[in-house]
């Protein structure tokens, strides 16, 4: 570091930092004289200069202060409003303050974001949001966040339908899964401190607040199971179309009604429901002229069956031969 010292008038230097002691030392430099290193916007006493030590201490100051206040005898500790909160919070909350106000303890102040990575992860890992998602959610009355969680749990059953991948549903849906359990309590951390401060936004805790807070707050075992039951509707219904493995074409005649004959002769003659009950609606109906293709998919290939024998919009029965195998 260069140093640069004005003394009567003319700049002198560049020194070190011990080259300037060592001026000061021998009453060539005084801590008043002004100094300059880079990096400074201005020429500063030497005294303000790190690592600069003067000959003598610096003359005492003249200026008279003002006395100092009285020191108080006890200072108030601002403790009422934090107690009122958690008073709060247990209303709301209800059943099960304890857990949350533990794994809450971390979390000095309210906070904002929807993610935030927990001090502890173990502290903050809720194993009924894990299991159970958006079931939890509504039990807790979160309910924006459960029916979030239910549509993108939706989205992933038909993206990973129209994909025909069960290994995409399965690694999203544990990562859905892992979410819920690792940021559950600090998304009802958040829903709790919200609904504080829409009922009371002062820390009022008179009693209309106090009851509207249990009211609002606390669980729903209605809505839970309301939320379980659609969920295990929903998915019972997209995961029999989409993930029931498709037959090969020897499986998919074997279904057939009077599958001996078929085997040997490609002919189907059978009543269409009963066709229709033993291997599922034909994907694809194609009509040219008097023929009418019925198309099923395997998983081996496709099976085209020919319904030119006999009318079949209308019938009861289905002629066909089955092409293409």
């Amino acid at each position: 570091m260069n140093i640069y010292i004005v003394k009567g008038g003319q700049q002198l230097g560049p020194y070190t930092i011990d080259q300037v002691n060592a001026e000061a030392s021998a009453g060539r430099v005084t801590s008043d004289d002004l100094a300059w290193v880079e990096g400074w916007s201005n020429w500063q006493p030497l005294l303000t200069l790190r690592g600069f030590t003067p000959s003598s201490p610096p003359p005492v100051p003249t200026t008279s202060y003002p006395p100092l206040p009285p020191l108080q005898t006890s200072i108030p500790i601002p403790t009422q409003q934090s107690s009122n909160r958690e008073e709060l919070l247990r209303l709301f909350v209800g059943t099960n303050y304890g857990y949350y106000a533990k794994m809450w303890k971390p979390e000095e102040q309210p906070l904002e974001p929807l993610w935030t990575p927990p001090s502890d992860p173990k502290d903050s890992w809720n194993w009924a949001a894990l299991f159970l998602g958006p079931t939890w959610m509504a039990y807790r009355k979160m309910y924006v966040y459960s029916l979030m969680f239910i549509a993108a749990a939706v989205v992933v059953a038909i993206c990973a339908q129209a994909f025909d991948s069960r290994l995409f549903s399965a690694v999203i849906s544990f990562a859905i899964a892992g979410l819920c359990g690792y940021q559950g309590n600090h998304w009802y951390k958040l829903h709790a401190e919200k609904k504080l401060r829409e009922i009371a936004p002062s820390g009022a805790s008179d009693e209309a607040v106090r009851l509207r807070l249990v009211k609002e707050g606390g669980t729903n075992k209605g809505a839970a199971a309301a939320v379980f039951a659609v969920a295990l509707l929903l998915f019972s219904s997209l995961g029999t179309t989409s993930f029931s493995p498709s037959p090969t074409k020897d499986e998919w005649l074997s279904k057939v009604p009077n599958s001996r004959s078929v085997r040997i002769t490609k002919q189907v003659i059978c009543n269409k429901s009963e066709l229709f009950s033993a291997v599922g609606s034909p994907v694809k109906t194609q009509s040219v002229g008097d023929s009418v293709y019925l198309y099923w998919r395997c998983s081996d290939g496709e099976i085209q069956l020919d319904c030119s024998a006999m009318p079949y919009n209308g019938a009861d029965m289905i002629v066909g031969k089955i092409n293409d195998y």
